[in-house]
Protein backbone atom coordinates (compact mmCIF):
# COMPACT_ATOMS: atom_id res chain seq x y z
CA UNK A 1 0.00 0.00 0.00
CA UNK A 2 2.80 2.47 0.22
CA UNK A 3 3.08 2.20 -4.07
CA UNK A 4 -0.26 2.87 -4.28
CA UNK A 5 -2.40 4.29 -1.14
CA UNK A 6 -5.83 3.68 -1.40
CA UNK A 7 -7.93 6.10 -3.73
CA UNK A 8 -11.34 7.62 -2.98
CA UNK A 9 -14.06 7.17 -5.85
CA UNK A 10 -15.46 9.99 -4.78
CA UNK A 11 -15.65 12.71 -2.25
CA UNK A 12 -18.65 11.54 -0.91
CA UNK A 13 -17.51 7.88 -0.97
CA UNK A 14 -16.74 5.65 1.41
CA UNK A 15 -15.36 3.14 -1.45
CA UNK A 16 -11.65 2.85 -1.95
CA UNK A 17 -9.74 1.89 -4.48
CA UNK A 18 -6.56 0.09 -3.89
CA UNK A 19 -4.30 -0.55 -7.08
CA UNK A 20 -1.50 -3.67 -6.57
CA UNK A 21 1.51 -4.69 -9.21
CA UNK A 22 -0.14 -8.53 -9.80
CA UNK A 23 -2.36 -11.07 -8.63
CA UNK A 24 -0.53 -12.66 -6.12
CA UNK A 25 -0.97 -9.23 -4.17
CA UNK A 26 -4.52 -8.84 -4.66
CA UNK A 27 -5.05 -12.81 -3.41
CA UNK A 28 -2.67 -11.35 0.09
CA UNK A 29 -4.43 -8.41 0.34
CA UNK A 30 -7.98 -10.55 0.24
CA UNK A 31 -6.69 -12.93 2.62
CA UNK A 32 -6.10 -9.96 4.96
CA UNK A 33 -9.01 -7.70 3.76
CA UNK A 34 -11.53 -8.79 6.45
CA UNK A 35 -8.86 -7.70 9.64
CA UNK A 36 -7.57 -4.65 7.53
CA UNK A 37 -11.33 -3.22 7.66
CA UNK A 38 -12.03 -4.36 11.07
CA UNK A 39 -9.67 -2.77 12.63
CA UNK A 40 -10.21 1.01 10.17
CA UNK A 41 -13.48 0.48 10.81
CA UNK A 42 -13.30 0.62 14.30
CA UNK A 43 -10.74 3.55 14.43
CA UNK A 44 -12.74 5.43 11.58
CA UNK A 45 -16.18 4.55 13.73
CA UNK A 46 -17.33 4.56 9.93
CA UNK A 47 -19.12 0.78 9.42
CA UNK A 48 -19.32 1.82 5.43
CA UNK A 49 -15.81 1.58 4.27
CA UNK A 50 -15.18 -0.70 1.85
CA UNK A 51 -11.89 -1.45 -0.25
CA UNK A 52 -11.94 -2.56 -4.02
CA UNK A 53 -8.83 -4.27 -4.97
CA UNK A 54 -7.56 -3.28 -8.52
CA UNK A 55 -4.76 -4.78 -10.77
CA UNK A 56 -2.49 -2.52 -12.40
CA UNK A 57 -2.06 -2.19 -16.45
CA UNK A 58 1.49 -0.94 -16.21
CA UNK A 59 4.29 -2.51 -17.06
CA UNK A 60 5.64 -4.50 -13.97
CA UNK A 61 8.88 -2.99 -12.42
CA UNK A 62 11.58 -5.57 -13.09
CA UNK A 63 12.68 -6.13 -9.25
CA UNK A 64 10.99 -5.02 -6.35
CA UNK A 65 13.73 -3.71 -3.82
CA UNK A 66 12.94 -3.64 0.20
CA UNK A 67 14.00 -0.56 2.44
CA UNK A 68 17.21 -1.91 3.06
CA UNK A 69 18.02 -3.01 -0.55
CA UNK A 70 17.27 1.11 -1.59
CA UNK A 71 19.30 2.32 0.79
CA UNK A 72 22.31 0.08 -0.63
CA UNK A 73 21.80 1.18 -3.94
CA UNK A 74 21.38 4.56 -2.36
CA UNK A 75 24.85 4.65 -0.26
CA UNK A 76 26.05 3.08 -4.11
CA UNK A 77 25.28 5.00 -5.83
CA UNK A 78 25.71 8.39 -3.79
CA UNK A 79 28.75 7.47 -1.10
CA UNK A 80 28.10 10.51 1.07
CA UNK A 81 24.50 9.39 1.95
CA UNK A 82 26.74 6.88 4.44
CA UNK A 83 28.40 10.09 5.70
CA UNK A 84 25.10 11.36 6.53
CA UNK A 85 23.56 8.33 7.42
CA UNK A 86 26.92 7.99 10.46
CA UNK A 87 26.65 11.70 11.31
CA UNK A 88 23.26 11.52 12.10
CA UNK A 89 23.13 8.04 13.72
CA UNK A 90 20.18 6.81 11.60
CA UNK A 91 18.99 3.63 11.01
CA UNK A 92 16.18 1.48 9.53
Amino acid sequence: MRQSPPARQSPASELFTITVENQGQVELLNAELPELLRLIRSELRNDYVEFRLNVSDKALAPTAWNDRDLLAHMVETHPQTADFIRALKLSL
